[in-house]
């Protein structure tokens, strides 16, 4: 740790002692070009405001040697302090040097009341500079406070352009440091318990599927020989699905280090979801799925990774297609907005929403909602498909459809300056 002292300089030492010896050469000048007088008078006047000096020169070095004035609990009581101190030595030395220079009561007595008027007023704006500058310390302390709390949003509002406002800029500078750190920490844990997911659900499966028959066919378990090729041909399948796994994983690694060069293409929307569509209607067919791609007639080609967002798509589809029971609909749809496309992945059907859709609500978050995010895991096919769309300068949001009667999974590809309304998607 790095302490910075404030250190105490003699520079301002010896410009307090010049500035106080100045005036009283000034003062004792003025004093006998105005009033001529005997040779004893000026002798007295300088004896006094010689003797006024060396007790300002004492009072000050005492001060600002010992530093007793800083030991207030607040600046603003400090700064009026002064305010009251430099009073109180002015209206001392004006009852003393008009004793000396012998004028009389009544003169006295109006030259201290005049003083003592000026000094108030003199007094009154010494306390309210002291309860701006009090009030700026406790903004800056209310802010530092909750960052310390963990409250990392916290900042300041910058007045002025003195060392106050200085500090403030410094601060909130600092703050936003802390609060990018603080952010980049949750999501390291946030990917932390998702590779735990991924590692013990996702690569659990195949792993133990291909294990299991792999033994079956060393322990000579299988004579048939259709059933042992079947076997053979489940364990290459469940080897694959390992492979890709492992690939999805490495590729995770490199999009969030923003190590993945994203190759940008001119591509048919239309085109685009075809490819995604066709490879999956069967399987959809199977399950009992109608799985349905379209794109709005017009829509411009888009500027994309072409392989890396067919992938984005095949993923979530995949998902739609998981997630909906038989009789459901999946539909892929793109719509135009200002400047880009949006693509969209919905699915519909009667009946209670199985237990993933709920969680699936949670998982695409900003990045300022990090902190809200729940411990359920992203799985890795969805959070490799976000990763890439980050990529690209988008983000998937996950809403429900009306009547809680399905879901949609939304990202946009483009600069975007407004969004389709829901007569546009055909909503």
């Amino acid at each position: 740790m790095t302490i910075y002292p404030a250190r105490r300089r003699v520079q301002p030492v010896l410009w307090f002692i010049g500035c106080v010896l100045l005036v009283f050469v000034v003062a004792l000048a003025w004093y006998s070009s105005v009033f001529p007088g005997t040779l004893i008078d000026r002798w007295m006047v300088a004896i006094a405001l010689g003797s006024l000096t060396l007790l300002a020169l004492i009072a000050g070095l005492l001060t600002y040697t010992l530093a007793w004035i800083q030991r207030m609990p607040r600046l603003g009581s400090t700064v009026l302090v002064g305010y009251a101190l430099g009073a109180l030595f002015v209206l001392l030395s004006t009852g003393w040097l008009t004793s000396v220079l012998f004028i009389d009561t009544y003169d006295r007595i109006a030259i201290l009341i005049i003083m003592t008027f000026a000094l108030g007023v003199m007094l009154s704006l010494g306390y309210l500079h002291a309860s701006m500058l009090s009030a700026r310390l406790d903004s800056l302390i209310g802010a530092a406070d909750a960052l310390r709390m963990g409250r990392y949003q916290a900042r300041v509002e910058v007045e002025g352009s003195d060392q106050l406002a200085q500090l403030a800029m410094v601060f909130n500078g600092m703050a936003d440091k802390v609060e990018h750190v603080d952010r980049k920490d949750r999501q390291l844990d946030r990917m932390r318990r998702e590779l735990q997911h991924w590692v013990g659900s996702d690569l659990r499966v195949p792993l133990s599927t291909a294990r299991a028959t792999v033994e079956s066919l060393a322990e000579g378990g299988v004579d048939n020989p259709e059933t042992y090729m079947r076997f053979l041909r489940i364990a290459r399948r469940n080897m694959n699905a390992l492979s890709d796994l492992m690939d999805d994983l490495y590729d995770m690694s490199l999009l969030e280090s923003g190590m993945v060069m994203i190759d940008r293409q001119r591509m048919s929307v239309a085109a685009l979801i075809a490819k995604v569509v066709t490879p999956l209607a069967q399987p959809a067919a199977d399950k009992g799925v109608t799985l349905t791609g379209g794109a709005t007639p017009g829509l411009p080609e888009v500027d994309i990774d072409v392989q890396q967002v067919e992938r984005v798509m095949t993923n979530l589809v995949t998902h739609a297609l998981h997630r909906t029971p038989s009789g459901g609909l999946v539909k892929v749809n793109a719509y135009p907005l200002r400047q880009g496309v949006l693509f969209e992945v919905s699915d519909y059907y009667e009946g209670d929403r199985p237990e993933d859709s709920k969680k699936l609500l949670d998982l695409f978050l900003d990045e300022d909602d990090v902190r809200r995010a729940s411990d359920a895991a992203v799985p890795l096919s969805l959070a490799m498909a976000n990763n890439i769309v980050q990529a690209h300068g988008g983000h998937i949001r996950s809403e429900r459809l009306q009547g809680n009667k399905g879901l949609r999974l939304v990202f946009t590809l483009g600069q975007i300056d407004g969004a389709s309304s829901a007569a546009e998607r055909g909503m």
